[in-house]
């Protein structure tokens, strides 16, 4: 919901997609708001450097797997070189002008303090997939 209305603004075309099976999560409400923001965040970013080359997409999905759940970020934005990918998670790493380069080391923090990986797939210039991978709270077992 934060993000709709400025999807929409940009001309992006914003979509999110619910497992239909429940999953209870061992996550602080605020942190995982704190990673989506972020993530969905550098989408609109990604997805808005297209300019007017081709309509912005991004899809948030929800899977449920044994004893796993996946939130999954996906954009068709400039997409990330391969170089660019392998230090995406270091501390104060930024390919922005006015980037900190703390967004996702801090997302990756509060995904692994939690039992959780993320994992990113890419393809310059057609987009970028995070997958975010966490454990239900009845198995906390390490994914």
């Amino acid at each position: 919901m934060l993000f709709e209305s400025e999807a929409h603004l940009r001309n992006i075309r914003f979509t999110v997609e619910y497992d239909q099976r429940d999953a209870l999560l061992h996550i602080d409400n605020k942190q995982l708001k704190q990673v989506l923001v972020n993530m969905v965040k550098n989408s609109l970013e990604a997805v808005d450097e297209l300019g007017s080359e081709r309509q912005g997409d991004i899809q948030l999905i929800t899977q449920v797997c044994s004893g796993c759940a996946f939130i999954i970020i996906r954009d068709n934005g400039c997409g990330i070189a391969e170089q660019t990918a392998e230090k995406l998670f270091n501390p104060f790493y930024t390919t922005k002008e006015t980037g900190t380069g703390i967004g996702l080391s801090v997302c990756k923090k509060i995904v692994e303090s939690n039992g959780g990986k993320i994992y990113v797939e890419s393809t310059v210039p057609q987009g970028a997939t995070f997958k975010i991978a966490l454990p239900v709270a009845s198995e906390l077992a390490s994914i």
